[in-house]
């Protein structure tokens, strides 16, 4: 189940530097008090050495590092962009290719988490087409892929891999309640891609 986990270093990768959507009321933001339990909500394995090299190369690719934002890669339009490139998701025409992320994802969720792994993919993908123009990454929708696949799977954690501690069901609902929001933003990670 590395996947929320991947998706979570993806999906972080493009947020890090962003600022947090102007328009979310206060009750949308991250529980930074609690970031540390919160993070620790869905028990998930390690990103796979590929999606790790992946990430590497594509930070290496970042020329501009004194820009406002989330970094970009020289022959990306986003860092996500890059990442799913470079671990085959996406197409010859560099959008995503639903039957790569369906072939992927079928190994990829397996157990508990198959069946809402499935529905969570048909729906990321349509996400994907309904806001593909709106996005940073508008030729393939990267950004909004990762960005809803790092939502759903903490919304839709297996029980068996959640705890449900007063913290984390609260996070949840929060997520449930805004849509913009990401479920944390881990300290520990934005200390490491800066």
């Amino acid at each position: 189940m590395y996947t929320f986990k991947t998706f979570f270093v993806l999906t972080l990768a493009s947020y890090v530097i962003a600022a947090p959507p102007a328009d979310e009321p206060a009750e949308c933001k991250p529980m930074k008090e609690k970031e540390e339990e919160i993070s620790k909500c869905c028990k998930l394995e390690a990103v796979t050495v590929k999606e790790q090299a992946a990430f590497v190369d594509c930070m290496k690719l970042v020329k501009d590092t004194d820009k406002k934002g989330p970094p970009k890669p020289e022959g990306f339009e986003c860092l996500d962009d890059c990442i799913l490139s470079k671990t085959g998701s996406l197409g010859s025409d560099k959008k995503i290719d639903p039957a790569k992320i369906n072939a992927a994802a079928k190994t990829t969720y397996t157990g508990d988490w198959a069946e809402p792994g499935a529905k969570m993919i048909e729906k990321c993908l349509a996400q994907v087409a309904e806001n593909k123009d709106k996005t940073v990454c508008s030729t393939s929708g990267a950004d909004v892929y990762t960005k809803c696949i790092f939502r759903e799977s903490y919304i839709n954690c297996p029980e068996k891999s959640w705890t449900n501690s007063d913290a984390c069901k609260a996070n949840k609902e929060r997520v449930i309640k805004c849509p913009k929001t990401l479920p944390y933003i881990g300290e520990q990670f934005k200390a490491e891609t800066r």
